[in-house]
């Protein structure tokens, strides 16, 4: 509970190691992304924070490689309730597909969204 309260700065400023863990995220995220076979992989985190969670997805989401090789988020969870925070309209659509919870549900936080590629996007990633 310490980490979730010091994660955010006053003033809504991400705290560093926000930051860091997100890139981290980010980095992991990728990796996962370009094993040679894989179709389908789920980011989940047990946070509230968007910067860990729809930040790190859409990151990744337009992240070239992961275009070209035809990565794509899917829906998640369809009859989940709690839908991915909107970040902005540009977004929503992408934010609609991701699952996200939090105290309000009795729990610390839960996040998943998933990428999928179809088999033509494993020889658009040279595999």
């Amino acid at each position: 509970d310490n980490e979730l309260q010091g994660a955010q700065k006053p003033g809504g400023m991400p705290s560093p190691r926000l930051r860091a863990l997100a890139a981290l995220q980010v980095r992991l995220l990728l990796h996962a992304l370009k094993l040679p076979q894989v179709r389908r992989v789920a980011y989940s985190t047990c946070s509230i924070h968007p910067l860990e969670n729809e930040v790190v997805a859409l990151t990744v989401a337009r992240h070239p490689e992961v275009v070209r090789a035809g990565w794509t988020i899917a829906p998640a969870l369809p009859s989940w309730p709690c839908r991915g925070m909107p970040l902005s309209d540009e977004v929503r659509s992408e934010c609609s597909k991701m699952v996200r919870s939090g105290p309000e549900w009795l729990t610390n936080g839960f996040f998943v969204a998933v990428f999928e590629r179809p088999a033509e996007g494993l020889r658009a990633a040279g595999q």
